[in-house]
């Protein structure tokens, strides 16, 4: 039953490939949303070493994860942005993450749904124009969509769990945390997922101290991963955002 799976994932995901290259190659660097701008972000954190403050450019103000994994890639590539061969590092970056979005999004409607409903949705996940075009560009948002897509996932597996390990939470709230340290909206799921739990470890009737440390360990692993980018910014501003 695996393999009746896998076999159709593996040919969507170089169907997708193949339509992602054809896109790619017709489209020029700087297309995008303020796509400069984040190139701007990579450049500052290779030439710096550092973080910049939100105030030094345009999309200065973003947290930083997107802009690290790019920075780290290319510089593993011995690449800058001015350099032409940086295009096909980020794109190829960007293509992992449709295609990683795409599995995401399967895997959790598998949670749900029967096999022929969860292949209806990912089809439609992964052919949707707005997931075609940004996996092109140079942003956060396909980072952000991974990460926020991978937390629903750990949260359905938790749902569906006879007996929830402390260690689920924990995956969630580091999962979480990544989430909004590569885009602020991020936060916006912390409260549902919160909830969620809250409810199904009260449904069933879970011991008070244990429902605590549970959903204690996802808020505190959530913070640890994003909290002190957001720390930073009230220290130096007065406030987190």
């Amino acid at each position: 039953a695996r393999w009746r799976e896998r076999i159709p994932l593996l040919v969507l995901a170089v169907l997708w490939l193949a339509l992602f290259w054809n896109n790619a190659r017709l489209s020029p660097f700087h297309v995008g949303f303020d796509s400069a701008e984040h190139l701007q972000y990579i450049r500052y954190i290779q030439e710096h070493r550092a973080l910049p403050l939100p105030t030094e450019g345009l999309e200065m103000y973003q947290p930083p994860l997107y802009y690290l994994i790019s920075a780290a890639a290319l510089s593993a590539c011995r690449l800058s942005i001015d350099d032409p061969q940086s295009v096909i590092v980020l794109r190829l970056q960007g293509g992992f993450f449709g295609i990683a979005q795409f599995l995401l999004v399967f895997w959790s409607l598998r949670l749900l749904l029967p096999v022929r409903a969860a292949f209806i949705g990912l089809l439609l996940g992964a052919f949707l124009p707005m997931h075609l075009y940004l996996s092109q560009y140079v942003t956060n948002e396909m980072l952000t969509a991974n990460l926020a897509t991978a937390a629903l996932y750990l949260g359905l597996r938790l749902l569906k769990s006879d007996v929830p390990r402390a260690s689920q939470f924990v995956w969630l709230g580091v999962v979480l945390g990544a989430t909004i340290l590569s885009k602020v909206t991020g936060i916006l799921l912390l409260p549902i997922v919160i909830a969620a739990l809250a409810g199904r470890l009260r449904v069933t009737r879970t011991p008070i101290t244990i429902a605590v440390r549970d959903l204690g360990l996802l808020v505190a692993m959530c913070l640890v991963v994003c909290g002190w980018q957001y720390a930073r910014i009230w220290v130096k501003f007065g406030t987190p955002l």
